[in-house]
């Protein structure tokens, strides 16, 4: 088509470049300091446990486990000064001398978190009792329970949780009266190292150290002439670590 008079042909292109433009933001840099916080570390130790009272079979114990008494757990502390613990697992070795018994009996596990924050304030500091007893008939009402039976092949009995421990304050409260406050201190939470392993080095006295709390176990006998009351139970338990914060 021929051009009009005095027309100038529109440029399909501009004439002059178009600027480059960053595609992100102009950022200042700056050091990063090292990470101090290490990979989640798998430790474990075996102990044994008695789930029921001498006195009163019907009375079961919260299962509780002192990080302390991994050696592997104390070395950390040369190095880092907090540390948490993700979660935890509890093997029950629950071989019977002669394993008549064994497939047929079965374990009740009932979450010990509900009754911790709602114990009554303990009369002595520290104490072991901060998760109270649990009557059998409590924990068969209980909300969230859950049955186990042993595995047939390792003999094994697997339960997890996520641990907690208790912390407690002296008030306010009236002055002259002997009372401790408690509530959950939550295992995930980052804990000062020396919550975990105090040692004393006084004669005659055992190093101090936190405790973290599991759940309860009622044990249903297949045939209780056979296995004795009150039990032992041989525990191997597994928790979850992680640590930060170089010394």
């Amino acid at each position: 088509m021929a051009r009009r008079y005095g027309k100038f042909r529109k440029r399909r292109f501009r004439k002059f470049k178009r600027r480059p433009m960053r595609r992100l933001k102009r950022r200042y840099r700056r050091t990063r300091r090292p990470k101090t916080t290490s990979s989640i570390v798998c430790l474990s130790y075996e102990t044994a446990w008695q789930p029921q009272s001498v006195s009163d079979p019907t009375k079961h114990y919260a299962f509780s486990f002192a990080p302390y008494e991994s050696h592997a757990f104390r070395e950390y502390k040369t190095v880092y000064s907090h540390y948490r613990i993700l979660k935890a697992k509890m093997y029950l070795a629950v071989q019977y001398p002669d394993n008549a018994f064994q497939n047929v009996t079965n374990y009740l596990v009932v979450g010990s978190r509900p009754f911790a924050p709602v114990a009554e304030p303990i009369q002595s500091y520290p104490s072991g009792d901060w998760v109270p007893m649990a009557k059998e008939a409590e924990l068969r009402q209980s909300r969230w329970q859950k049955m186990h039976y042993p595995n047939t092949t390792t003999q094994l009995v697997t339960i997890g949780f996520y641990p907690y421990t208790m912390v407690a304050t002296l008030g306010p409260a009236e002055l002259a009266k002997d009372g401790f406050f408690q509530r959950i201190w939550e295992g995930k939470k980052w804990t000062p190292f020396t919550w975990a392993w105090n040692p004393d080095n006084v004669s005659n006295s055992d190093s101090i150290g936190v405790k973290y709390y599991g759940p309860y176990v009622v044990r249903n006998y297949a045939n209780i002439n056979k296995v004795p009351g009150t039990p032992t139970i041989n525990v191997q338990v597994k928790y979850w670590c992680q640590f930060k914060g170089q010394r």
